[in-house]
């Protein structure tokens, strides 16, 4: 998970894209604080070749239908955060 910057695009300030990896808006709680954090990934990146961190993110969908899942992330520190997922369009 890297944290995003703020790029200039044809006069338009953007954030970065992430490349091969999870992006993350930095003005967004981190994993594990309080609030909604907000995260980037391509499903698919053919074109531009960054990567398909979040390919299995559409099988979710049917699984938070029945009961909400349990979403862990292993950061770079080894430490895990758990967290609940009740919204199939998140």
């Amino acid at each position: 998970m890297v944290d995003l910057g703020i790029i200039d695009v044809a006069n338009e300030r953007s954030y970065e894209t992430p490349d091969n990896t999870v992006g993350h808006i930095p003005e967004t709680p981190n994993p594990g604080q309080q609030g909604k954090g907000w995260f980037f990934g391509h499903l698919e990146s053919f074109t531009a070749g960054e990567g398909n961190i979040f390919r299995h993110l559409p099988e979710f969908a049917d699984l938070i239908k029945e009961d909400p899942v349990d979403i862990y992330l292993q950061t770079k520190m080894q430490s895990s955060f758990m967290g609940h997922n009740y919204q199939p369009d998140a």
